[in-house]
């Protein structure tokens, strides 16, 4: 039987900090005034302002946009704002549901550069500067799409939202009026939902999730074409392949990356690698020698990446961002996953998407690290992945 993620009433593993969270919790509904018994939001009142909480990095806020079309229509007409660290604001920039990007900075989900104590002061500052904005505008319902370890649950409490609905799982349970158990099995987006039927106003919502991004601002348009054509992909069929990911126990290996640009050389496509950071811009270097493959690796913008997955006759990419955004954009989609998560919760929503992984019996384990062997993706043949990407290339 697989491990469940949930160790208690969290999803956080680790003895100590789940025993933190456990404590927490503890002083926090001794010390919280009791919540409003709200079974939706209050009788009769129009919601006009809604909040979204969106934990995690930019596949986290990819997914979570599909939730806009349906608080569009829960509460019609209501503005939305969204607090989320300001590395997701590209993702929500230019929506025309969302009046306010509310950037709230967590130490735990901060990438860049700096020591933890400076993440940590950024978090203070970028907290307190939110909660007054929020507290501000008034809004009526905040929802914490987040079931994880952080969340924003101290935030929506502190700027006085009346109806705050979240998940117990990532701590801060007693802080919302709406505290729902977490439970299995669900893809991230219906996690969402659940919480959107909490305020909901009669039956649920049954129409099938998908992405919600704003459209391209056309300088973007522009700029991207133009690097397409001097790198030679205005006329001719290509792939990208996205090859690196937050976390290196994601990484599929670059031998077996060579080997699938490779193929697709011999077969007339041309391969283009995309990705962000140092230590990725190291690989696709690599793999471009040798292969053909066209290195745009740190190149492009978050509009300009969008619409070159947009082009592309299909997108291969291990579990990050990259295979959310070319679902997102209807592109055919190839996602090369591990099984320290169930690979189901995370997929690409929409048709023509793939996920590939290799069903080791100790998948899904749930460790924050993975482990040394990382069979789960490891053991995904290149043959598998060229065979998922044929019918999307030109006879």
């Amino acid at each position: 039987m697989p491990a469940s993620p949930l160790r208690g009433r969290y999803l956080v593993r680790h003895p100590a900090w789940n025993a933190w969270l456990h404590t927490r919790d503890l002083l926090l509904s001794l010390t919280t005034p009791a919540r409003r018994a709200i079974a939706t939001t209050t009788a009769g009142e129009i919601v006009e302002r809604v909040l979204l909480a969106v934990g995690g990095h930019l596949g986290d806020a990819v997914i979570a946009t599909s939730l806009l079309p349906q608080i569009g229509r829960v509460f019609p007409g209501a503005r939305v704002g969204v607090v989320t660290g300001s590395w997701n604001r590209q993702v929500f920039e230019g929506h025309p549901q969302i009046d306010a990007i509310h950037a709230f900075d967590h130490w735990k989900l901060n990438r860049s550069a700096g020591s933890l104590l400076a993440h940590w002061s950024s978090m203070r500052r970028s907290s307190d500067a939110t909660v007054a904005a929020v507290r501000r505008i008034g809004y009526q319902v905040g929802i914490d799409l987040s079931p994880y370890y952080p969340n924003a649950s101290e935030i929506l409490w502190r700027a006085g939202v009346p109806v705050r609905v979240g998940y117990r799982s990532g701590g801060g349970g007693p802080r919302y009026t709406h505290a729902l158990e977490w439970t299995a099995g669900r893809h991230v987006s219906e996690d969402h939902r659940v919480l959107l039927d909490v305020v909901r106003a009669g039956g649920a919502d049954d129409t099938v999730p998908f992405y919600d991004l704003p459209a391209i601002p056309d300088a973007a348009v522009g700029s991207a074409e133009r690097m397409m054509r001097a790198a030679g992909l205005a006329d001719t069929p290509f792939v990208v392949a996205h090859t690196g990911a937050g976390a290196t126990m994601k990484d599929w290996p670059a031998a077996n990356w060579r080997v699938v640009a490779g193929a697709l050389r011999d077969r007339g496509v041309r391969v283009v690698l995309t990705g962000h950071g140092a230590a990725q811009r190291v690989a696709t270097a690599a793999l471009s020698q040798g292969t053909g493959a066209i290195d745009l690796c740190g190149q492009l913008e978050w509009a300009e990446f969008r619409w070159l997955l947009s082009r592309a006759n299909a997108v291969l990419s291990v579990d990050t961002v990259a295979m959310h955004v070319a679902a997102a954009q209807r592109r055919p989609c190839i996602a090369i996953m591990t099984g320290v998560d169930d690979p189901a919760r995370w997929r690409p929503l929409g048709d023509h998407t793939t996920v590939l992984t290799d069903r080791v019996p100790c998948a899904p384990c749930y460790r924050s690290h993975g482990c040394a062997a990382m069979s789960c993706i490891r053991g995904v043949s290149t043959v598998a992945v060229l065979d998922a990407v044929a019918p999307y290339l030109p006879r």
